[in-house]
């Protein structure tokens, strides 16, 4: 499997056209799919205001918090953006991390009159319970419809357990998980595309992953 680690993506300022800051590291651009991952990092007292954009996304918080609507979303909360529905607007009272999955044009218009209606979705992990995966591991299915063939789902591994992955991409959130001969870091993401070998994840110790899946809904 392809290993991105994450300290090796320089961080890249963004403003967008209202001038509300933040930081991005790509993780995985794949101009076939239009499918692009990237972690986002909104400094501490920003709001992101209501904006549209004509990609979906699924941005999952990974650090601290957000608040939509008055709803706290905490790590492995999901916002789910559907294509061309207005959301937010959010704030991040002490900065926050999300990781971005988009698919689709991610650029953003910031505009004054946004439609109040709400399309857009909040899940919270917690109210999810977790369920046995054919390989070893424990799973919480985030997002399963609303954004096309992706899907979301939170893994959660014993120390001393050994699987093949069937998803797309994870990104290492806690713990200890070695690909191969390689050990990855916390934030460290890995992927392998159509027709690229897989190989098996290891755990030394408890690990949470946050992993894609692109499905073929047409079989």
């Amino acid at each position: 499997m392809n290993i991105v680690r994450f300290e090796s993506v320089p961080w890249e300022d963004r403003v967008n056209v209202d001038n509300w800051p933040c930081k991005t590291r790509t993780l995985y651009d794949n101009q076939d799919t239009g499918l692009s991952m990237r972690m986002v990092n909104y400094p501490v007292g920003s709001t992101e205001p209501r904006h549209v954009h004509a990609g979906m996304h699924a941005a999952t918080v990974v650090r601290n918090r957000a608040i939509v609507d008055g709803v706290t979303l905490r790590p492995l909360d999901v916002l789910v953006g559907p294509s061309n529905e207005p959301h937010g607007p959010i704030e991040y009272p002490e900065g926050c991390w999300l990781l971005s999955a988009f698919q689709g044009s991610n650029h953003h218009s910031e505009v004054e009159n946004l439609s109040e209606e709400k399309f857009y979705k909040l899940v919270l992990q917690k109210e999810i319970p977790w369920r046995p995966g054919s390989d070893g591991g424990q799973y919480k299915t985030l997002v399963d419809r609303g954004l096309g063939q992706l899907l979301v789902e939170a893994v959660r591994l014993k120390a001393g357990e050994q699987i093949k992955p069937a998803f797309l991409a994870a990104l290492l959130i806690e713990g200890d998980v070695s690909v191969g001969d390689e050990k990855l870091d916390v934030w460290d993401y890995v992927y392998a595309d159509d027709g690229e070998p897989r190989a098996d994840l290891v755990c030394t110790s408890d690990a949470t992953m946050l992993a894609w899946t692109m499905r073929d809904l047409d079989s």
